[in-house]
């Protein structure tokens, strides 16, 4: 009478059948695993380079407004000092400027005509001093409101570089976290690739040993 404990040939061959089986299924599980979690992390990250970009692209059309406005405040700038130049000018050539002119050629022709009338000398030179401080104070008083624009619109143009300055050292500075977040969505890219080649390999594996069994 046979041992009924002993185990037929036909189940020692399906064993080892099982057991590949089931490593081959633990692996498959294992890869899928692997390759949601490489989903959601290249999700993630597709979510936050999103983000990034908008801001970037936020921060450059704002650098360019402020842009267009400095160049704005150059030229107002370049108009206040010709503007100021102009008026000077213009009081130079002026009523005050044309009597300063004259006292000051007096006080000279005298002054070479009497080199020993020191009290003439002196009386011609302070007229002469008088009408220049005069005609400078008028002069003043006519480009000053130009004067203080000029000198409130340069207190601007250093504002505003300022401000440009930070908003294009934010932008560096995001441009830089999106280059490094694109690198590492890149690598997770590279592993889901290899994940996906290494999947269609054991699906063509799979398939192979179905065949040659179903053959038998």
């Amino acid at each position: 009478m046979s041992d009924s404990s002993e185990e037929s040939p036909q189940r020692r061959e399906q064993r080892p059948i099982t057991t590949l089986r089931r490593a081959t299924e633990l692996q498959q599980t294992a890869l899928a695993n692997r390759r949601r979690t490489l989903f959601k992390k290249m999700e993630k990250l597709g979510t936050k380079l999103a983000k990034l970009n908008n801001k970037i692209s936020s921060l450059t059309q704002e650098l360019t407004l402020v842009n267009n406005r400095l160049s704005t405040i150059r030229e107002r700038i370049q108009f206040l000092t010709i503007e100021i130049n102009r008026l000077t000018q213009e009081g130079m050539e002026g009523n005050l400027g044309n009597a300063y002119a004259r006292s000051r050629r007096h006080y000279e022709q005298y002054r070479v005509s009497n080199p020993t009338d020191s009290e003439g000398i002196s009386s011609r030179y302070d007229e002469s001093s008088n009408i220049h401080r005069t005609s400078t104070a008028a002069i003043q008083e006519v480009i000053r409101p130009t004067i203080e624009e000029a000198e409130s619109t340069l207190r601007t143009l250093s504002e505003t570089k300022n401000n440009y300055a930070t908003l294009y050292a934010r932008r560096e500075k995001l441009m830089k976290e999106r280059d490094e977040l694109q690198n590492n969505l890149d690598d997770l890219r590279r592993q889901d690739r290899e994940l996906n080649i290494a999947h269609g390999k054991r699906q063509r594996r799979s398939r192979r040993k179905k065949g040659k069994k179903g053959k038998k």
